[in-house]
């Protein structure tokens, strides 16, 4: 019982004490008011506020919790639409057909914490949540797959979706079995980047906060993502910003309504892979505008993919290899499409089609799809993109390379036998090498081995120019179905090490050339070690060729300048099998490089031949559609980075830095006088200057002397055999009686100082002060001369051209022309003398030429150059 007195002023309130009133006061009342009556009251009021608050926010709000406000428990929607007197937007409220994110069958949804806060935007018409539905509050539990009665208990979650292989994609997972804790190994922290700009797209659909979150919703499904929320923005005047968060990370997306453009990117932290997501996001955001005739255009995307964060470093993973350098990360290509992708038993397989705008235009590939009778339409071969094919990730080759790689691959190997009949090809799935190797019409038989079936038919299939054997004169439209090939998908080590291993029980036939179109020995991979390595299947490839046969191999790209000595590089393979090639018995090497085959670098390749003699048609020029005589001659020169890397080599090899212009000595420092050697001598070269041991002579002035090709000299030999006393005679004295014998290409050419060195005499036993090379050979003094010269001593200690020899090869214009150097130091006013041992390199003639000129130096005979004038004087004096 409650009591309450009121003495007029309201002052004083007391509890169970009985007033008397005066009449001269005020009048005392009071009012008993029960417990249960209060308690009643204060809950009326309470509850009569709630309805009144919650009456207002329905009507005031659309959706049926603020979703800022509350943690998402259950599927919340929270649209704002304000009123904007100065642009003209309606205070009506609308109720928004927005999708809410979709969880994929199988999975579960995962625990997290939502915290978001909005700000007032004027620039925002609308600001639209969803978030994906929690219904579920209990501990997550995975059968065991060994046991099912058994469980792995997940006490701390945070989930990705499943591979195919089934293994989660970026979760970070405790797992307890058996009461043991077990710790998953944690996910990388690094994740995939898909970049993507789309122009001329629909504007009613770019301004449709419904229907672009409808496509947003429908990407992430179909790439079996998971979406946890999304947030959108409808812009004003026009334009929509939305973002979603993934439990994999995000999406997001911005539109541009009235220029019909959209960008979007999509990240996730899996290594599931991004690019198959295109096609989906083409589909659903590529939407065309209405409308008909040429006037409306496709819709064009350009996009990127790009890996992100810190991985694992040194793995050789597919998207970090060449396509995904080349072709995924860039963002400035007009086209890039993805033709296949497949895996095969062996390697996987990507093909894509590229325009890039420096090196294609766009608008004509347009143009050549279409029937307006203008040229790209008429020549549309001539506006194709080109296709490119990678291997493992790695770049094989591409439609505007492929003649550059494949012709400089097949062809100076087989210009290089006198008469090809029989080749093999390792490895050359795409068709492009036997191709090339069937335009020889002295060929009758090819064998390719190539170990991936699916290849070829992949190739085949898509790169069908790769193997179109329709224009070589007799052949068939597929270069497999020649009546010449025979194909064999084998392991080509196993094919060669079983059929040439023993080089005394061959089980077939020896091939003329062989070509290696395998794996580059510098990939970080072991099976470049057994292939590149293995020294039973490199004496079987020596073993399969026939007495005079030559072997191709691809090596990869070229060296910079600044690499150290490929025993010590990514290129030790390659320093491997040079050697090892030395070893078996090749007699020479040649190493050129094509820098038009679209790669990265130059590329190079390795031709290995059985018998010197070929190097002389290595030398010769011919043509096809890339190779031809300009192309050759740079083939015949290596490049300056691989002579830089040859001779980083430890200990140096001897031959480099043999040609020094900056001590070498000019013809202008020597005069002609009367020979001191002896009587009949005839003229005689003197210095005008003191000489250093070791100083080359006549360096810079060596090029312009006077070179005897073999066909030349062949050729007047021929004549002269059938007409001694034609014109040519007296050419072919001047190449023998001045000239020297070389066969550093081969066969038997000839070189003539074009210099007053011409006149330099030789000394007799050893009196020489000049030598070809004598950096290479002895330096003391112990040379071979016409006294102690023996054809066995001359062998041993001849200096030649090394079996592989960049240096040499590089510096054969001065090789060729015989350079000098002082043997000892020379004084002004002594005469120069020669040392013409070393001037024939025919071992048939050698025992002759020695014992003439030790004839000669003995008084018994007079020289070829003072005959031949004998005779020429005697001729001049009859005449008169």
């Amino acid at each position: 019982m409650v009591l309450l007195r009121n003495n007029g002023h309201g002052t004083s309130c007391e509890v169970g004490r009985h007033i008397a009133a005066a009449e001269d006061e005020p009048r005392m009342y009071m009012v008993y008011v029960s417990m249960r009556f209060l308690y009643l009251s204060l809950s009326a009021s309470i509850l009569l506020a709630f309805i009144i608050g919650r009456s207002a926010r329905t009507i005031l709000l659309e959706g049926p919790r603020n979703a800022l406000l509350a943690p998402h428990d259950e599927s919340v929607m929270f649209v704002r639409s304000d009123y904007h007197g100065d642009v003209g937007i309606s205070s009506s409220q609308k109720k928004r057909n927005l999708p809410t994110p979709k969880l994929l069958e199988g999975k579960e949804i995962p625990r997290t914490l939502y915290t978001g806060r909005n700000f007032d935007t004027g620039a925002s018409a609308t600001v639209s949540s969803l978030h994906l539905e929690h219904k579920i509050d209990r501990d997550i539990s995975v059968p065991n797959s060994q046991d099912e009665e058994n469980r792995i208990s997940v006490t701390s979650v945070d989930l990705c979706p499943v591979s195919e292989k089934g293994d989660n994609q970026c979760s970070r997972i405790k797992v307890t079995d058996g009461g043991d804790e077990k710790e998953e190994p944690l996910h990388l922290p690094a994740g995939q980047h898909l970049l993507v700009d789309i122009k001329n797209v629909d504007g009613e659909f770019l301004n449709s906060e419904e229907r672009l979150a409808l496509a947003m919703v429908e990407v992430i499904t179909e790439s079996k993502l998971t979406l946890l929320s999304y947030h959108c923005h409808s812009l004003v005047p026009m334009g929509v910003s939305c973002v979603g968060v993934l439990l994999e990370s995000h999406i997001s997306f911005h539109t541009w309504p009235e220029e019909g453009v959209i960008t979007l990117d999509l990240y996730t932290c899996g290594s599931a892979p991004l690019v198959p997501v295109m096609p989906i996001i083409t589909r659903l955001f590529a939407v065309p505008r209405e409308g008909a005739g040429d006037s409306v255009e496709e819709p064009r995307l350009v996009w990127s993919h790009k890996l992100r964060g810190w991985g694992r470093t040194g793995d050789k993973k597919f998207l970090g290899a060449d396509v995904g350098r080349e072709v995924l990360e860039k963002m400035n290509y007009d086209m890039k499409e993805e033709v296949l992708s497949t895996t095969t038993k062996f390697q996987r397989i990507d093909i894509y089609d590229i325009i890039h705008p420096t090196m294609r235009d766009y608008l004509s590939y347009e143009k050549s799809l279409s029937n307006d009778g203008s040229y790209p339409s008429i020549h549309p071969e001539l506006y194709r993109p080109d296709r490119v094919v990678y291997l493992d990730g790695i770049h094989q080759s591409s439609r505007y390379g492929l003649e550059a790689y494949h012709e400089a691959l097949v062809h100076p190997a087989m210009f290089a036998h006198p008469e090809p009949r029989t080749a093999a090809i390792i490895g050359g799935g795409e068709g492009a090498t036997i191709r090339e190797v069937l335009k020889h019409d002295t060929i009758q038989k090819v064998k390719m081995i190539e170990i991936d079936e699916e290849m070829v038919q992949v190739s085949r299939d898509y790169l069908p120019e790769w193997s179109n054997c329709s224009d070589i004169k007799g052949s068939a439209g597929w270069c497999g179905d020649d009546a010449r090939a025979e194909l064999y998908y084998e392991d080509a080590l196993a094919w060669f090490i079983t059929r040439y291993g023993n080089k005394e029980k061959l089980v077939e036939e020896t091939f003329d050339v062989i070509i290696m179109d395998a794996l580059d020995p510098q990939d970080n991979v072991p099976f470049a070690e057994v292939l590149y390595k293995n020294d039973s299947f490199l004496n079987a490839l020596y073993n399969s060729l026939s007495k005079n046969g030559v072997m191709v191999l691809q090596l990869g790209m070229a060296p910079s300048r600044l690499d150290p000595s490929e025993e010590l590089s990514r290129n030790k393979n390659r320093d491997y099998l040079t050697n090892s090639l030395i070893e078996i018995g090749f007699n020479s090497l040649n190493i050129y490089h094509e820098p038009h085959c679209l790669f990265e670098k130059p590329w190079t390749y390795l031709v290995a031949m059985k018998d010197s003699t070929n190097r002389q048609l290595w030398y010769q020029n011919l043509f096809l559609k890339y190779f031809d005589s300009t192309i050759m001659k740079s083939y015949e020169v290596p490049n300056k980075v691989y002579e830089t890397v040859y001779c980083r080599k430890d200990p140096q090899p001897a031959s480099c830095n043999s040609f020094d212009e900056d001590i070498s000595l000019s013809v202008y420092d020597f005069e002609v006088q009367l020979s001191s050697v002896g009587e009949g001598s005839g003229r005689g070269l003197f210095t005008k200057v003191n000489i250093a041991e070791g100083t080359p002579i006549g360096l810079t002035e060596s090029t312009e002397n006077v070179f005897f090709p073999y066909s030349t000299v062949d050729h007047m030999e021929l004549v002269l055999r059938t007409h001694y006393s034609a014109d040519v005679k007296c050419v072919y004295d001047y190449m023998n009686g001045y000239g020297w014998e070389m066969k550093l290409r081969g066969l038997d050419e000839y070189g003539v100082d074009a210099s007053i060195l011409t006149f330099a005499n030789h000394g007799c036993n050893g009196t020489h002060n000049i030598d070809q090379w004598p950096i290479l050979g002895d330096t003391k003094g112990n040379f071979i001369t016409e006294e102690n010269f023996s054809m066995e001593r001359f062998k041993v200690e001849r200096v030649d051209r090394g079996v592989y020899d960049p240096y040499v090869d590089r510096h054969l214009p001065h090789i060729i022309n015989e350079i000098e150097y002082a043997t000892r130091d020379i004084v002004a006013g002594e005469e120069i003398l020669c040392n013409y041992v070393d001037y024939t390199s025919n071992d048939e003639e050698l025992d002759a030429d020695v014992a003439l000129l030790r004839a000669v130096c003995n008084g018994e005979k007079i020289g070829e150059i003072t005959a031949l004038e004998e005779v020429a004087e005697k001729d001049k004096r009859m005449k008169v």
